[in-house]
């Protein structure tokens, strides 16, 4: 009993030291993957901010930007210039005209693929109901078929069941003769 006793515990304690190896091993295996993070949350911080960086100079570009048409477009409206005017008018026609021009050649085109569309679903209805006339039309002689079968093997088994009959009364008529 005693032996067994130190066995046991000498079984714990492997189990033990084997359980603090595993520990050991992946407290450094977490401590790898701390500093792996870390360093990848360093990296994405560092290109956010670079990011975030161009935008800002960007915005700030846009916005001057803005503001400098802005003062142009008030520098034309106090200064009332006719010819701008006029020339801005000028420049509205041909882009109202240019846009007339655009809606109709797209409502042409929107139409014309409207009838090509419908044109297409036309034909393939009429290519699905053929199909389905003449799966109907074959799942009827497949039945009819399996019917004919039917009742030939009916008709084969009565002939059968006849002849058998036949067969005996000829036995027994020969069975009376012969006696």
């Amino acid at each position: 009993m005693l032996y067994n006793t130190f066995r046991q515990s000498r079984d714990d304690a492997d189990l033990i030291s084997s359980l603090r190896a595993k520990n050991e091993s992946l407290e450094r295996e977490l401590c790898t993957l701390r500093q792996k993070i870390m360093e990848q949350d360093e990296l994405n911080s560092g290109c956010v901010n670079a990011e975030l960086s161009a935008l800002r100079s960007e915005k700030k570009r846009l916005e001057e930007l803005v503001s400098q048409i802005r003062n142009e477009q008030q520098q034309k409206a106090d200064l009332g210039s006719v010819e701008d005017v006029t020339e801005l008018k000028v420049q509205k026609t041909k882009l109202e005209e240019k846009l007339v021009s655009v809606s109709a050649e797209l409502e042409c085109l929107q139409h014309q693929a409207s009838n090509d569309v419908d044109a297409e679903l036309i034909t393939v209805h009429k290519d699905k109901h053929q199909q389905d006339t003449l799966v109907t039309f074959l799942q009827n002689e497949v039945q009819r078929y399996k019917d004919a079968t039917h009742e030939q093997r009916i008709r084969a088994l009565d002939l059968t069941h006849e002849l058998r009959e036949v067969l005996y009364a000829i036995l027994c008529t020969l069975c009376k003769f012969s006696i």
